[in-house]
């Protein structure tokens, strides 16, 4: 079960919702105080596609302000789960999701990302996996957060340590799942069971 090693996750979850904020994330539409000393923040990030299809200028200074605020904000890793375009078969989507995201790769920022069901054609994840596949994160001198992936990318786990504690981050795309699926998810959290799982 995919239960049995997750341990509770003991940090403050910073949630920025940015496919459904109205206003982009600056210094003064939103004054996020840094952590108490100690403490650090989580970011989440999900369904930027309606951003991607028709306001990239928001996406574009979201990245911008998150990226210029991370280091006050003690901001250690973000999740991106999914929709990372609203049309999976719009290359424009793709070649501008994927630079909003090399934004983040060029400054060492840690994040996952996974595919969601924007981004799929059913069981076929090619064009996810060409821009966000397993070869744009195997420099682990680059990005040294990045566990190792399955299925290029289709899943894939992080590790990160922080404050005093052991993450492992864990993704699974949007798709039909097998036994061997799930026998994936359980062998990595198996093999890192000394890691806060999330």
């Amino acid at each position: 079960m995919i239960g049995s090693y997750c341990k509770r996750l003991l940090a403050t979850l910073l949630v920025a919702c940015i496919g459904f904020s109205i206003v982009p994330l600056s210094a003064s539409a939103v004054d996020i105080e840094a952590p108490e000393s100690g403490k650090f923040n989580l970011l989440w990030v999900t369904d930027p596609q309606i951003y991607v299809n028709s306001h990239r200028e928001i996406l574009s200074a979201q990245n911008d302000w998150i990226l210029a605020n991370a280091n006050r904000l003690n901001v250690k890793y973000a999740i991106n789960t999914g929709d990372l375009v609203h049309y999976r078969d719009k290359i424009d989507q793709w070649e501008f999701i994927s630079s909003e995201y090399k934004k983040w790769d060029d400054a060492g920022f840690a994040y996952g990302v996974l595919a969601g069901n924007h981004d799929v054609n059913g069981s076929d994840h090619s064009t996810y996996s060409k821009y966000f596949g397993a070869s744009r994160y195997n420099d682990t001198e680059k990005n040294w957060w990045y566990g190792g992936d399955y299925k290029d990318n289709f899943g894939h786990y992080d590790l990160r340590s922080t404050g005093g504690a052991r993450f492992i981050f864990v993704y699974l795309s949007y798709g039909d799942y097998t036994e061997a699926d799930y026998a994936w998810v359980n062998g990595v959290l198996k093999e890192h069971s000394d890691r806060v799982a999330v």
